[in-house]
C-alpha cells in the first residue's frame, strides 16, 4: 500500500496476466495471419471466423468462471482457448485458399536460404529503432 497499489488487486492482475500469456502469443500469430489475409483481400472469412469464436469464448468464460469457480484464472484460460481456436481456424482457412497457395506454405530450408542477406539489411534498422525508442 506504500505506493497506493492494492495488494489483492495486483495479485489478481498478476495471476490473470501470467495465465493468459500463451493466449497473447497465439493472438500475435492470429493477427499476423489476419494482416496477411487482409492484404490479399480475403476479409469475409476473417469476419466469419471472429463471429464463430465469440460464442466459444462466452461459453468457456461461463464454464470456467461460474461453473468451475476458477475466477480470474478461468477467464484467462477461456482467453487462451479462444486465441487457440482463432489461430487454428485462420490457419486452416488460409491453407485452403487456392489463390494464395504459392504464398502460404510451411517453412522449408529454402525459406532460410537468403537469411544472412536479410539480416544484414534488417539489423541496422532494428538497432536504429531500438535506440530511438529507448530514448538514448
Amino acid at each position: 500500500m506504500a505506493m497506493g497499489i492494492d495488494k489483492e488487486g495486483s495479485e489478481l492482475a498478476y495471476t490473470y496476466v501470467t495465465t493468459m500469456l500463451p493466449g497473447v502469443l497465439l493472438n500475435s500469430y492470429a493477427d499476423s495471419i489476419d494482416l496477411f489475409l487482409i492484404g490479399m483481400n480475403f476479409t469475409f472469412g476473417i469476419v466469419v471466423i471472429q463471429l464463430m469464436v465469440i460464442p466459444v469464448h462466452v461459453g468457456f468464460c461461463y464454464l470456467f468462471v461460474e461453473k468451475y469457480n476458477m475466477g480470474v484464472k478461468g477467464a484467462a484460460q477461456a482467453h487462451n482457448i479462444t486465441a487457440c481456436c482463432t489461430m487454428l481456424l485462420l490457419f486452416t482457412y488460409a491453407s485452403f485458399l487456392k489463390p494464395i497457395k504459392k504464398a502460404w506454405y510451411c517453412p522449408r530450408m529454402k525459406t532460410f536460404q537468403n537469411l544472412k542477406e536479410f539480416l544484414m539489411l534488417a539489423l541496422p534498422g532494428v538497432l536504429m529503432l531500438l535506440l530511438e525508442n529507448t530514448n538514448m
